[in-house]
């Protein structure tokens, strides 16, 4: 039995040890995506260092089950505070719809308040905005990822995310945001990873040329 038990903890922690930095990496706001990384590693080590440190502490004072006592206090802890976990994933997705609101002068849409993320999918349309199919090109490094119909959402003036999702996934299903901030300079953002429903892959500052967004990465274009 204790070969049965290791073999499914072992498959659990690598399963969790290659998963949790791939969820981080995508719930990441794309300017703070180093940062999120560098915490959760040092958290990690830090965690390990901890969990030996009080282990042991444990297992001097009171004994080896002292030791699985408290890991399972801890476990029915993490347990507990998932719910909360999903909440703040919702809050984090409500606030940055609310700053893509303001930075397009529009009145921010109703927040989510539902468990889950919002997604390119279910963006909410606000302040009776629709999308429209326009003509669209976009290309990342050279590659021509969409070069005809789309479907384009606006954010205000020059700003929009071409190719939404809101009429339902395309085929072709990469897509772009085009916002300014307040500081002026225009960002674009997009999804690397075709199936990926959130743009937090930064793809720099950009300016106007020819009717397109573009720099050194890439042309945005909406006819």
């Amino acid at each position: 039995w204790l070969f049965v038990w290791l073999f499914v903890f072992f498959t659990g922690f690598n399963l969790l040890e290659a998963t949790l930095p791939s969820m981080l990496s995508k719930l990441a706001p794309a300017g703070a995506k180093g940062t999120a990384m560098g915490v959760y590693s040092t958290s990690q080590f830090l965690g390990a260092f901890l969990g030996g440190t009080l282990g042991g502490l444990l297992a001097n004072v009171w004994g080896l089950n002292a030791v699985f006592i408290g890991c399972a206090v801890l476990a029915l802890a993490a347990c507990h505070s998932a719910p909360q976990a999903e909440q703040t994933d919702a809050t984090i997705a409500n606030a940055e719809t609310e700053v893509a609101a303001s930075n397009a002068g529009q009145p921010a849409p109703t927040p989510d308040t539902g468990s889950g993320a919002m997604t390119e999918a279910d963006r909410p349309a606000g302040a009776g905005i629709t999308s429209s199919m326009r003509d669209c090109h976009f290309e990342v490094d050279g590659k021509r990822l969409i070069d005809g119909p789309c479907r384009v959402f606006p954010m205000g003036k020059d700003q929009y995310t071409l190719n939404t999702w809101d009429g339902g996934k395309p085929r072709q299903s990469h897509f772009a945001v085009v916002t300014t901030q307040s500081d002026g300079h225009t960002i674009a953002t997009w999804n690397k990873e075709p199936d990926d429903s959130r743009a937090y892959d930064p793809l720099g500052v950009v300016t106007k040329r020819d009717g397109c967004w573009v720099n050194a990465r890439t042309r945005i274009c909406v006819q």
